[in-house]
């Protein structure tokens, strides 16, 4: 089982974000009919925030991750965040930035979504058989859209996050964490399938 722990978006900061996409796309000049797209939007319904990728997992621990994230997860306090501005990672992959609103930071001078993420990676290294959360650690985003051919989608990419630099959603309070089951291959137009396993709590 591949999973991952996520933020999920309210319904409301959902469909601010994706009227901001859709203005941007809709001033952008149209792929050639005859030429397959060079972007791959990820679909509405599947934009969130990353905590945490623990790959590949076995059946048997789930419930066991499960009990061991909503312990932890259980001292944390809810967050206040909104989306704010844009960027590429890599040339392959369009993004939009995540700020926690209104709460200072750790004495470590770590944001509390970044503390926050961490903690998520560590909860659920024990579990992994994959080495997943050695990956680079990236900022806190929700992923648009990923090249299809990154050559091709090198201007492309650049030019959507410089209209989305100015980007700002509503605020909204995180207070629940979803591990989800990530099927490659399994969605719309060769995309994953994502699949609601369990919701965590934060209450501290």
């Amino acid at each position: 089982m591949r999973l991952f722990l996520s933020l999920p978006l309210p319904n409301h900061v959902a469909e601010h974000l994706q009227e901001a996409v859709h203005s941007v796309e809709a001033a952008a000049p149209q792929t050639p009919g005859n030429r397959r797209p060079a972007l791959r939007w990820v679909p509405e319904e599947q934009r969130h925030i990353t905590l945490a990728f623990y790959g590949e997992v076995p059946d048997g621990v789930v419930e066991d991750l499960s009990t061991t994230l909503e312990q932890q997860l259980g001292a944390v306090a809810p967050l206040s965040l909104r989306l704010r501005g844009a960027g590429v990672f890599s040339g392959q992959v369009l993004w939009a930035g995540v700020q926690t609103e209104h709460i200072s930071s750790h004495s470590s001078g770590t944001s509390p979504l970044t503390a926050l993420m961490r903690l998520c990676e560590q909860a659920g290294s024990q579990y992994s058989t994959s080495g997943a959360p050695a990956r680079e650690r990236r900022r806190a985003h929700v992923t648009l859209a990923r090249a299809r051919d990154r050559r091709r989608a090198a201007e492309q990419l650049q030019a959507r996050a410089a209209a989305l630099s100015i980007y700002e959603g509503p605020s909204w309070r995180a207070d629940q964490a979803h591990l989800m089951l990530s099927e490659l291959g399994a969605g719309t137009s060769g995309g994953p399938q994502h699949t609601l396993l369990d919701r965590v709590q934060l209450r501290g």
